[in-house]
């Protein structure tokens, strides 16, 4: 169909310190690194600050002991 692009769907990936799965499209996150990603929870508890009216994290998360790699199976 003309103007349809098709896009490859994000996978849900997982928080590197929890272990939750996060889905890209719904849910607030934290990316570090390359791969890594943590929950709104697990980044809000390492001391990040989210600010909503500029859509930025003002203050980041601590991501330290903490593999760049999501939890995600090869």
């Amino acid at each position: 169909m003309p103007g349809d692009e098709s896009r490859e769907p994000e996978l849900a990936s997982n928080c590197s310190d929890c272990g939750a799965p996060i889905d890209p499209d719904g849910s607030r996150s934290y990316a570090f690194g390359e791969q890594g990603l943590l929950c709104w929870s697990c980044a809000v508890r390492r001391g990040g600050r989210y600010d909503a009216d500029s859509e930025t994290w003002s203050r980041a998360p601590s991501v330290s002991g903490l593999s760049e790699a999501s939890g995600e199976e090869e």
